[in-house]
């Protein structure tokens, strides 16, 4: 037993270091001194040991040991907490696996065994009901006084939270109606059974929400400020990278790019603490949107983005917005110095192939400011209507204003030529964008 218990300190400590290759090892050479009676003899020693090994080989991106180490914990997990940290995991490997369906799937199937009953595909009175809901439950407080709430000491609400905060990650890619249910539930529960890790979460979601869906960007950048906050003052160490990668986002709307960038510089250093590689890929990809936002070089934006490209190859994470970045940079340099040149149509593809709304809607956004700048405006407008239908995933980002903005100059350019019919049609998207930028 003894043996087993200072495998599984070490195997933590490795894990913490980020050296998840010895982590495993140590976690297996405990739970190989326990043998399988360890389930009946040291049931939470043989747990811990099992969780720990197998997001140990998630983050190390063997999907297949980490798979069978998952499915063994779902049939000897012994209460619903113990299930629920499970379901986290699943998630994360379906996460990087790509299969975001399934994963939502997995969330909301295990929040259902404490009582929340999430619709699988809410509708917007359903989100806005929600919404309500947080707003009456905040009442009259200034949104910095719930820095001083008293912790949570509720072991199942805990586990909702965490589970919530892994499955907004999911659902902000291909469904923002429920990541705005998860972001205004997290406050929710927050305001009623007190402060945990996970609020930090929670409020740095309600802040990339509030500005975007419901015009209120003060509030919004509050909520960011609130999610730091939380994570510096009680050291959720594990929560810093997130609740600086969200600020990031909510400051986008309030704050010169400059400030965002700072965020991010923040989450990256974080994420040398912890390891934490969902956060350090997402921090990436943003950088790099934040980058072009703001006009940099495009010879920097480039460099910028293999580095990018590799980080995010090496944990097997999704490529598909980086590509997106560099077949724009390539074009619009004509190719020169930037290796061999992406295969637009086979980009294309994978985009599609991909089913991630939010990541086709920003290759498609990139395609209408690329043609633009090009000079070809009727080709532009192609690509505005195929992003047209997916545009709510992107609402939360910046790159919808660059919808905007390069499809209101588009319509600019071939307004005088076109038919009178024509003309009506273009004149209500151009209203509709100067009210979005207003």
């Amino acid at each position: 037993m003894r043996a087993a218990e200072l495998n599984f300190v070490a195997g933590r400590k490795a894990k913490a270091s980020t050296a998840y290759a010895a982590a495993s090892t140590y976690l297996a050479a405990g739970f190989t001194v326990l043998s399988d009676d360890g389930w009946q003899r040291s049931y939470d020693l043989t747990l811990n040991l099992f969780l720990e090994r197998a997001e140990c080989e998630i983050l190390s991106s063997n999907q297949e040991q980490a798979a069978g180490l998952v499915e063994v914990l779902l049939i000897k997990a012994r209460s619903k907490i113990d299930h629920a940290e499970i379901c986290r995991l699943r998630m994360l490997l379906q996460l990087r696996q790509g299969n975001y369906a399934p994963a939502i799937r997995t969330a909301l199937e295990c929040l259902r065994m404490f009582g929340v009953d999430m619709p699988d595909s809410p509708i917007p009175e359903q989100m806005r009901e929600v919404y309500a809901e947080m707003c009456r439950t905040l009442g009259e407080r200034p949104i910095e006084s719930l820095l001083d709430l008293p912790m949570m000491d509720d072991p199942e609400m805990r586990a909702v939270m965490k589970l919530f905060s892994g499955l907004g990650n999911l659902a902000y890619h291909v469904d923002l109606d429920l990541y705005q249910m998860i972001s205004c539930w997290m406050v929710k529960l927050t305001c009623r059974y007190g402060t945990s890790e996970y609020a930090a979460i929670g409020y740095g979601a309600v802040a990339t929400v509030l500005g975007p869906a419901f015009h209120r960007f003060a509030d919004g950048e509050a909520f960011a400020r609130l999610a730091v906050a939380v994570a510096e003052r009680y050291g959720f160490t594990a929560q810093k990278a997130g609740a600086h990668f969200l600020m990031q986002m909510a400051v986008l709307w309030t704050r010169p790019i400059e400030d965002a960038l700072t965020c991010l510089e923040a989450a990256i250093r974080s994420v040398g603490e912890t390891g934490e590689m969902v956060y350090a890929c997402f921090t990436r990809q943003h950088r790099l949107t934040d980058l072009m936002a703001r006009g940099d070089p495009l010879d920097q934006v480039w460099l910028e983005s293999a580095g990018a490209l590799d980080f995010v190859r090496k944990y097997k994470f999704g490529q598909l917005v980086i590509l997106s970045i560099q077949g724009f940079v390539q074009s619009l340099r004509g190719g020169v110095g930037s290796g061999a040149l992406l295969d637009e149509a086979a980009l294309e593809a994978r985009v599609l192939r991909g089913g991630v709304p939010l990541v086709a809607c920003f290759h498609w956004i990139l395609q209408l400011q690329r043609q633009f700048l090009l000079g070809n405006a009727e080709r532009a407008l192609e690509f505005a209507a195929k992003a047209e239908p997916i545009l709510w995933s992107a609402r939360l980002n910046l790159q919808s204003m660059d919808y905007c903005f390069y499809h209101s100059l588009a319509i600019a350019a071939v307004f005088e030529a076109a038919s009178p019919e024509r003309r009506a049609a273009l004149r209500k998207d151009l209203t509709e964008h100067l009210a979005s930028f207003q």
